[in-house]
């Protein structure tokens, strides 16, 4: 199973990873990949955008791996920053929105639309702590604004909206 750490925000941390090929590292965003010399991936000062999976692998043999999921919670953030808010997704397809909890202690993690209201009834989608909230077989009908919602000490936290517009396959 995949372990987990529930981490402070800009309190450093430092992963190693120990093999005798070359490795590499898989970070949830591209942009942290530039934190990694070889073995070790040193964060001075980590955001809640910190929070993920991270994984390290033989360069060579990538389904030999090890991974670690770091919560890196504050007292304000609930969720992590989406990459992107506006969404446009063909009718059938699954989506999945990227509000990753920062605190594994948070309950209650569910998706509404951002007027407060609930999903629509036919919506079926998964709340998933570690990745977000996949949405499954998307329709015309779902297009809206969402937000991804979650209690932490009891207070109500919300996330960014989500702009969805899903369009109609075209018929032949």
């Amino acid at each position: 199973g995949q372990s987990e750490v529930v981490w402070s925000a800009y309190k450093p941390f430092i992963l190693s990873c120990e093999g005798k090929e070359d490795i590499i590292w898989k970070t949830r965003l591209r942009k942290h990949q530039k934190h990694f010399s070889q073995k070790t991936l040193s964060i001075q000062k980590p955001t809640t955008e910190y929070t993920g999976t991270y994984r390290c692998s033989y360069k060579n043999q990538k389904d030999l791996y090890s991974e670690i999921h770091i919560y890196v919670r504050d007292s304000v953030k609930a969720f992590t920053t989406p990459q992107s808010t506006i969404i446009i997704q063909k009718e059938g397809s699954n989506y999945l929105l990227a509000c990753l909890l920062t605190n594994p202690e948070s309950t209650e993690f569910s998706l509404q639309m951002a007027n407060g209201s609930a999903v629509p009834a036919e919506m079926n989608y998964t709340a998933d702590p570690k990745r977000g909230i996949l949405i499954r077989n998307l329709q015309p009908s779902y297009s809206g604004d969402y937000i991804c919602t979650v209690k932490m000490n009891g207070v109500q936290k919300k996330s960014d909206i989500f702009q969805i517009t899903v369009t109609r396959s075209e018929l032949c």
